[in-house]
C-alpha cells in the first residue's frame, strides 16, 4: 500500500509541475485603459510662400479602442483632465535667429466651423521663448485637437530673386505633464515647415493658338471644367495666357 501511495503522490506532483510549466509563458493581454494616451502631430508638415505672416501645427490624440464599443476602428477618446505639452523648435535653416522670423505664438482649439476657444475667452496658457524655440501649452480635457499658431515676419524672406537655399524649421514634442493620467507624447515624430520661393512656383505661359496640337490639348484639359472653353474654336480666340502660382491656376 505504501508503494501505491507514493506512486500516486509522485504522479500528482508531475501533473502539477507540467501545468506550471505549460502556463509559465502565458501573458495576460492588457485592456485599452492600460495603454497610455498618445499626443502627436496631426500631420508631418506644411509650407507657404515667402510673404506669409503666420503658420501653425495641430496636436491630436491617437485613436484607441472605443470604450463604448460602437466603432470597430477605434476613435479619439478625449482626456479627462488637462495635460501640459512641451514642444521645441529643434532645427532651422535660412535665418540666423528664431526671433528674426517668429514673433509671437498662441494656442486654441476649434469649437465649431465659425468659433474657436479664443473667441470664447478660453486660455490655453501657451508660453513660447523666441530665443530658445521652446514652449508649452495646455491640452484641455474633453478636446480632441488643439492648434498652435506662430506669427512670423512676412518681410524676412520676401524678395524678387530665385532662392535655392532651404528655408525651413523643425518642431518636436518633448514631454508632457499629464496630471496623473497615463499620457505620453510621440517624441519620435516631427513637424516640418518650409518657406516656398515665390519665383520658383510662379509662372506665365502664352499658348500659341495657331498651333493645332497645343490648342487641342488646351481644350481637352480646361474643357472638362468649363463648358464655354469646351466649345471654343481657334478662330474665336485672339490669345490664351496661362498663369500659375502657389494655390492658384488661371487661364
Amino acid at each position: 500500500m505504501k508503494n501505491i501511495g507514493y506512486f500516486i503522490l509522485s504522479l500528482l506532483m508531475l501533473v502539477l509541475t507540467a501545468c506550471d510549466k505549460k502556463n509559465s509563458d502565458v501573458v495576460t493581454p492588457k485592456t485599452g485603459d492600460a495603454f497610455p494616451q498618445i499626443i502627436n502631430f496631426s500631420d508631418e508638415g506644411d509650407g507657404a510662400v515667402e510673404d506669409e505672416d503666420k503658420f501653425s501645427f495641430k496636436l491630436t490624440l491617437a485613436d484607441r479602442v472605443d470604450p463604448d464599443g460602437k466603432s470597430l476602428e477605434g476613435r479619439i477618446v478625449p482626456l479627462k483632465a488637462t495635460a501640459r505639452v512641451s514642444f521645441e523648435i529643434t532645427d532651422f535653416e535660412g535665418f540666423i535667429k528664431l526671433s528674426d522670423y517668429i514673433k509671437e505664438a498662441k494656442g486654441f482649439y476649434e469649437i465649431d466651423d465659425c468659433t474657436t476657444s479664443e473667441d470664447t475667452g478660453v486660455d490655453l496658457h501657451l508660453v513660447y521663448d523666441a530665443a530658445t524655440g521652446k514652449g508649452s501649452v495646455d491640452f484641455p480635457a474633453g478636446v480632441e485637437e488643439i492648434e498652435i499658431e506662430f506669427e512670423t515676419d512676412a518681410d524676412l524672406f520676401d524678395d524678387h530673386i530665385l532662392n535655392t537655399a532651404a528655408r525651413k524649421l523643425e518642431i518636436k514634442l518633448t514631454l508632457v505633464d499629464a496630471n496623473g493620467q497615463k499620457v505620453v507624447v510621440n517624441a519620435a515624430n516631427k513637424f516640418e515647415y518650409e518657406v516656398f520661393d515665390d519665383e520658383a512656383i510662379y509662372g506665365k505661359y502664352e499658348l500659341d493658338v495657331d498651333d493645332a496640337a497645343q490648342f487641342e490639348k488646351f481644350i481637352e484639359l480646361f474643357g472638362l471644367v468649363n463648358e464655354d472653353i469646351k466649345g471654343l474654336k481657334a478662330a474665336d480666340v485672339d490669345e490664351i495666357n496661362i498663369e500659375f502660382e502657389y494655390g492658384e491656376f488661371k487661364a
